[in-house]
This record gives structure tokens, C-alpha cells and sequence, in this order.
């Protein structure tokens, strides 16, 4: 990977793997992050509403969902720097790895135990699931 003058990170090779390492490295340093799709368009900064949320639940992990389906959407996430967070993110990122052709979004949804299934087995694990929930799907994201 490089990284450009803008600040975008070019991947070379194929997979989303890319897209998990950010926020883990990130956290390894003890900063929040939050990562947001470049198809995502905000009316307004969404950074209050975020916070708001996260801390009414203490949540490690803040998703944006479908505001059509029971499903969530990868376009929005935001990642408390735990040290839960950042076992979590390092299995995601091992299983990525060997798995470079899984859809990131429906790889997020079986790490979180959330309507899909990436493999027959149970997800190899080093800590325990993060505590998260989705962001308002309808009137705020």
C-alpha cells in the first residue's frame, strides 16, 4: 500500500482487507476512529449524533443499517479504541486475509453475529464480540 498526497491509502492487491486495517492501527494508538464510504454524502456533521450515541450505550462499535431491511450497511462505522476492539479487528483482518474475495459488508455483518454466514464453522475468535448497535438508518444517516 501507499499512501497519496491526498491521504488516501492505495491498495495493491486484491480483497477489502485494506479497509480493516486503518481503524486497527488506529486503535492501537488509542483514537477512535470512524470510517465513512466515499458514497456516503452528509446534510450535516453527523460527529455529535455519533458520540450522542455511543456513549447513551457504551457501545464499541456504531454501524449504519438499511432503512429498507434488517440488515446493515458499512457505510458508516465508528470503532472505540478497546483492547476488545482491537482482538476483534485483528481476527477480522487474519480472516480477510485468507478469505480476500468475502464482501466486506457481509464479512462485518457475521463477525458481529448479524443475519449472514461467511463460513460453516464458527468464526475464529480472540476475545468476545464488541458491543455495538446500528445508527438511526431513517432520519439521521
Amino acid at each position: 500500500s501507499q499512501v497519496w498526497p491526498g491521504g488516501c491509502v492505495k491498495g495493491g492487491t486484491p480483497g477489502i482487507m485494506h479497509k480493516f486495517l486503518i481503524p486497527w492501527i488506529f486503535n492501537i494508538y488509542d483514537i477512535d476512529v470512524v470510517w465513512i464510504d466515499f458514497d456516503v454524502y452528509f446534510w450535516q456533521d453527523p460527529t455529535l449524533d455519533i458520540l450522542e450515541h455511543q456513549k447513551a450505550g457504551d457501545h464499541e462499535i456504531l454501524i449504519s443499517g438499511s432503512f429498507a431491511t434488517h440488515c446493515i450497511c458499512n457505510g458508516i462505522v465508528y470503532f472505540r479504541a478497546t483492547e476488545n476492539m482491537r482482538l476483534w479487528l485483528l481476527d477480522v483482518i487474519h480472516w480477510m486475509y485468507d478469505h480476500p474475495y468475502e464482501h466486506d459488508q457481509k464479512c462485518f455483518a457475521a463477525w458481529l453475529n448479524h443475519t449472514e454466514r461467511v463460513a460453516y464453522e464458527p468464526l475464529p475468535r480472540s476475545g468476545s464480540l464488541p458491543t455495538w448497535d446500528t445508527l438511526d438508518s431513517v432520519v439521521k444517516f
